[in-house]
């Protein structure tokens, strides 16, 4: 028999919460799962936290007991995998009214939007709403471990020309654009016979006019003042 669907609070349970005791209880399903031990577990505030947030969410939907906070019938059934999804179709037959399982995308699975917008519907603020609608798409969901949200990939950035590093010099890696360094030219090999070498540039003018051995007698007393190795 469905619960009704007049206004009341239904259970809040955090999904971290559920497969935090679900997996404790499917080790040790005699555990007392006590305030101070379910604070422990979720690392919350205090006791009274996770006594109003979780526990009494779990023993709304059947699942702990409040006077000694252990496993009910259905709990010991919740705990083990071959029969999660026939505690899980337990609880929303017990606890929600049967419209909320038609609320379904084309998969078939629940659709939180739809969900969601069924308990406002019913004069709940969007923090209530919103919290309910997760607790009941995650016992519909019959799923044995967390759903993980798909985040989107965001696209890299784009780093402006002028903030782009400067490309390195020097070292056995190649900068782009190197191609258009000037390289200088190796320094001249020095003489054997240890003299220092002395690098000239000339600049010849001759006459227009001048013939051939005037031309000769020119570069012949260069090769005797600049080249001549044996003075």
């Amino acid at each position: 028999m469905a619960a009704d669907d007049s206004k009341q609070a239904y259970p809040k349970v955090p999904a971290k919460a559920w497969y935090t005791i679900r997996g404790r209880a499917a080790s040790s399903p005699s555990t007392r799962f006590t305030p101070q031990l379910v604070a422990t577990l979720l690392d919350l505030n205090n006791e009274k936290s996770a006594r109003d947030n979780v526990l009494l969410g779990m023993n709304r939907l059947g699942i702990l007991k409040t006077d000694d906070w252990s496993l009910t019938e259905l709990g010991q059934k919740w705990r083990l995998d071959d029969s999660y999804a026939d505690a899980c179709d337990e609880i929303i037959r017990d606890v929600y009214p049967d419209e909320l399982g038609a609320l379904t995308d084309d998969n078939g699975k629940p659709d939180f939007n739809m969900i969601n917008s069924w308990f406002a519907r019913k004069g709940y603020g969007t923090s209530n709403a919103g919290a309910m609608a997760r607790t009941f798409a995650l016992v519909a969901s019959k799923s044995l471990t967390p759903v993980e949200t798909a985040q989107r990939e965001r696209p890299a950035k784009k780093v402006p020309a002028a903030k782009r590093a400067a490309p390195r010099t020097g070292g056995s890696s190649a900068a782009t654009g190197q191609e258009h360094q000037h390289t200088p030219p190796p320094p001249p090999t020095p003489p054997r016979d240890g003299r220092p070498t002395i690098h000239v540039d000339l600049q010849i003018h001759i006459s227009s006019d001048a013939t051939a051995e005037q031309i000769d007698q020119v570069f012949a007393s260069m090769a005797k003042h600049l080249y001549d190795k044996t003075k």
